[in-house]
């Protein structure tokens, strides 16, 4: 899980850019668009992303908040079954 100032929250587009700035990150702004327009394109032709019901979205929503100023949304949340019982 990404920890990010103590959350497990997916960042958003501020948290990023000062992450960004505080490793001394040329543009992290430009960075952020170009990477989520690669993340995008991966996550809308991924197979493996349909495997689980409602991961595609979640991921899709999760890039979004990076990329937004401030988004709020609860995460993709696992059915927490046992592999082995």
């Amino acid at each position: 899980a990404l920890k990010l100032d103590g959350s497990k929250q997916f960042p958003d587009r501020t948290q990023l850019i000062k992450l960004g700035n505080k490793y001394k990150i040329e543009k992290p702004e430009q960075l952020i668009e170009q990477y989520a327009d690669v993340i995008r394109d991966f996550i809308k032709d991924s197979q493996e992303a349909n495997l689980i019901n409602g991961l595609k979205d979640s991921l899709m929503a999760s890039v979004h908040k990076g990329i937004s100023k401030k988004y709020y949304s609860s995460g993709y949340i696992h059915d927490k079954k046992r592999k082995f019982d």
